[in-house]
């Protein structure tokens, strides 16, 4: 049956520490097979059933079924290896080097480079790379050079510090609009182009006109410790959203899954973990807006260089443990209700409805008018539930059960062939694997 339902796929996980990659069966949890790797370097993945070991001086394809290797190149030091071109299965690579005013690429492996030229004469490739703050966006049309389009400065600051880079996990989006409780239209913005970058702020800068609910005690004029959240397209080189957290400091994590935007950080004034929620919407098509007499102006494609930013719905939500990573279950079609994975201390692995943190969750107030109250009652017949600023952690949301995980730092999901099924594995010093249903097993009878 593992075969059959797809559980039997192997993970590779490297410890790049010790210098050792391994290949675990997500089925049964055992070590298929191990290889001595060059301490410090990188996993990537070359193609579906073959990854790529990246060091400062080679590139070694092995085989992800059982650790063969499968071809050595060697290369000089890079800044930065990007993926240009899928060729019969496997992926060629552009080995970056930086320069003051772009970057020189080349292909890797060198035999692809007709191929790779081809595909980039008529699509052109884009990449980012981030040095000392600041998140440099290239465009690539050859096979030599590589022009900078723009770049967005994240730590401003010597103190500043990126805590956690986050980039769409790439799942399958079922439907791209989401019907209201009045049968309008609220369209996601989806765009695979986004990257998300956490910086933490220490703080103690002159601010004369800083708010009086965010002023440190005995300290009127000196801004507190934040958190920024930047919403950056990297082929445009541009801030799509940007959100500045008083108060908030490492641990900090985020994750991006179609439109909505999870990260957790914790809070220094109110000594807590908190995990804000931001969805991105393009427009709204109202009720009697689509009809097969009455059609909206929409362009069939989209260009990151002339679309406006997305309008951003944002909330905040209170926990009751620290949270040390997120990340977000994916599934074979993406039908399946989304969940948002949580690493809490002190090492366990919770699942959490993303509608618990929808950021349109309506707020009750009793002296709400009367246009208000109408609004939060279709807002309720869509299922969402009244605004509430602690989220409870119930014993039955535990995916790693009584079991603690040891250094849990990341948290990865992939598909399985059952659409009711994802596949969670949870890395520290320990190794968690387990399977997760977030709508219940409905395809699976027995």
């Amino acid at each position: 049956n593992a075969v059959r339902y797809g559980f039997d796929k192997i993970a590779v996980v490297m410890n790049s520490e010790a210098g050792r990659v391994f290949g675990l069966e997500m089925d049964t949890g055992a070590v298929r097979w191990s290889a001595l790797v060059e301490p410090g370097a990188k996993l990537t993945q070359s193609s579906e059933d073959e990854v790529l070991i990246v060091s400062k001086t080679s590139l070694t394809y092995l085989n992800a079924l059982d650790g063969s290797a499968t071809g050595t190149d060697h290369i000089a030091p890079l800044d930065a290896l990007v993926p240009a071109a899928t060729l019969k299965g496997r992926v060629a690579f552009l080995g970056v080097n930086l320069r003051g005013d772009g970057a020189s690429v080349r292909v890797l492996p060198e035999a692809a480079e007709t191929q790779v030229a081809k595909k980039l004469a008529e699509t052109p490739t884009h990449f980012h790379v981030i040095r000392d703050g600041i998140v440099r966006c290239f465009r690539v049309s050859d096979t030599s050079n590589a022009v900078e389009v723009g770049a967005v400065v994240v730590a401003p600051l010597e103190t500043d510090e990126i805590v956690s880079v986050a980039h769409p996990d790439g799942a399958p989006v079922s439907t791209a609009a989401h019907v209201l409780g009045d049968d309008a239209l609220l369209l996601k913005y989806l765009n695979p182009h986004l990257l998300i970058v956490l910086t933490t702020s220490k703080g103690g800068e002159s601010a004369p006109l800083l708010d009086v609910s965010l002023r440190a005690e005995g300290e009127d004029q000196v801004a507190p410790p934040s958190l920024t959240v930047t919403l950056i397209d990297v082929v445009a080189a541009s801030v799509a959203h940007r959100v500045v957290v008083p108060h908030g400091s490492a641990p900090a994590s985020a994750a991006l899954s179609e439109n909505f935007v999870a990260y957790t950080y914790w809070n220094a004034k109110a000594k807590r973990s908190e995990v804000g929620a931001i969805s991105l919407h393009e427009g709204l098509i109202e009720r009697f807006g689509l009809s097969p007499f009455k059609v909206p102006e929409q362009s069939a494609t989209r260009s990151s260089l002339t679309a406006p930013p997305p309008v951003a719905l944002q909330r905040t939500f209170a926990l009751a443990k620290p949270v040390l990573t997120i990340s977000s279950t994916r599934t074979q079609r993406g039908v399946s209700s989304k969940h948002v994975l949580l690493g809490m201390e002190p090492g366990q692995l919770a699942a959490l409805d993303r509608r618990a943190l929808d950021p349109r969750r309506p707020v009750l107030e009793d002296d709400a008018t009367k246009a208000q109250r109408k609004k939060a009652e279709r807002e309720l017949q869509e299922g969402l539930a009244p605004y509430r600023p602690f989220v409870p952690l119930i014993p039955r949301q535990m995916v790693s059960h009584t079991l603690t995980i040891v250094g849990l730092k990341n948290i990865y999901a992939t598909d399985s062939k059952l659409e009711s099924t994802s596949l969670v594995l949870a890395c520290g010093v320990d190794l968690f694997g387990a399977r997760h249903t977030p709508s219940g097993a409905f395809d699976l009878i027995a």
